[in-house]
């Protein structure tokens, strides 16, 4: 039986969640409908004898940024270029759009032969609540909950920081987990703020966004000392030394390295002010 590429529908997102149980990713369920209930996207699967063999997800960041996640292929059906094909598919239903994915060491080379070039890179630690060391977790009192009222400064500071739209990213996970978002204010202005969600292995802290170490590692204490039982992820740009030596005074140890890539130039996005970011899956 030959491959057949065709639009993800709901159904499809048990079939996902198979493959990425399979890969040892972290999402949920929860994640993948996530995704899929965002507007504007352009998901595609695989699909061979009936079954969902292969997957490609496709969020909007605005009208000019497209970013791109969720790209698994069953073991048993690797080294068939099903993934290009699905990436071929994406780029022309829309090739007016810049894209941007995170990418692990070997899929990077896979995705440079489609012109995807480097953008930056990020690093992933995970943590052990039991070998988290409590003494260094001091956060500082400015670290409030984020509340809705405030929701507009962070997203009108976001766009900035982070150099995309993706209010909508945001507002739903505060919406979601409203007890794992914080944020820190200068009299009325934002000055950094963190996000997180629960996930199948770990729980994930991020975004986390500052142009202050200090503000980071209050919000990133934070968000640990909220979590009590469950072990965490964070995906922390390679570039924030302090930070990341922070976190591995608590604990936390590397585990795996993600390259940043981006095809097309339509928009350029901003790292800056990034100390952590959402997940792969979001950006």
């Amino acid at each position: 039986m030959k491959y057949v590429v065709r639009a993800m529908v709901e159904k499809d997102l048990v079939n996902g969640l198979q493959l990425s149980e399979m890969s040892g990713w972290n999402q949920k369920y929860g994640d993948w409908r996530f995704l899929f209930d965002l507007p504007n996207g352009n998901h595609w699967v695989v699909e061979r004898n009936s079954r969902v063999v292969a997957t490609l997800m496709c969020i909007s960041h605005g009208p000019k940024l497209g970013w791109i996640a969720m790209v698994l292929v069953h073991p048993a059906h690797r080294r068939k270029k099903l993934a290009t094909r699905l990436l071929n598919q994406v780029f022309i239903s829309n090739a007016s759009i810049a894209y941007y994915l995170d990418a692990t060491s070997q899929g990077s080379q896979v995705y440079k032969t489609l012109d995807f070039m480097p953008f930056s890179s990020y690093e992933r630690l995970t943590l052990d609540l039991e070998q988290k060391n409590v003494r260094v977790l001091i956060a500082s009192e400015q670290v409030t909950a984020l509340s809705k009222d405030m929701m507009p400064l962070v997203l009108e500071k976001d766009l900035t920081w982070f150099g995309a739209d993706r209010s909508v990213i945001l507002e739903r996970l505060f919406t979601i987990y409203p007890k794992r978002c914080w944020v820190v204010k200068n009299h009325e202005e934002v000055i950094g703020y963190c996000f997180g969600r629960p996930g199948r292995n770990f729980d994930q802290i991020g975004p986390v966004v500052s142009q202050d170490v200090a503000v980071a590692r209050s919000l990133v204490a934070h968000a640990c000392n909220a979590t009590q039982r469950v072990p965490l992820v964070i995906d922390i740009h390679s570039d924030r030394h302090q930070v990341k030596q922070f976190l591995q005074d608590v604990g936390f140890v590397r585990q795996r390295s993600f390259v940043r890539m981006c095809k097309g130039s339509m928009q350029k996005m901003s790292d800056h002010a990034i100390i952590a970011s959402a997940g792969p899956e979001l950006g």
